[in-house]
């Protein structure tokens, strides 16, 4: 498992970087990755509709999930959403 941000900061903004995303996942060949967000989603994405779903694409297996912002305001809807789509995953 890890974390592989879909975003750099430079200077005072951020800015998605799809292609270090991706190379990313190929190097530390992904079989899954969970998407938090509309906005990663979106720059991940940008020609498909975001909603919370699993789906998979050119062999990987996508989660799209709530925005963090929901899960540290503690909405319990959307906490149990990311609970359940994350519990069936094997991490380590």
């Amino acid at each position: 498992m890890a974390f592989w941000p879909v975003c750099e900061s430079v200077q005072d903004a951020v800015r998605a970087r799809r292609d270090l995303f991706w190379r990313g996942v190929s190097e530390f060949a992904a079989d899954t990755v969970v998407v938090f967000g509309r906005k990663a989603f979106m720059a991940l994405f940008p020609d498909r509709p975001f909603t919370f779903r699993a789906f998979t694409v050119g062999g990987l297996r996508v989660i799209a999930l709530p925005d963090p912002d929901l899960l540290v305001a503690e909405d319990r809807q959307a906490m149990g959403l990311v609970v359940r789509s994350l519990e069936p995953l094997r991490f380590g």
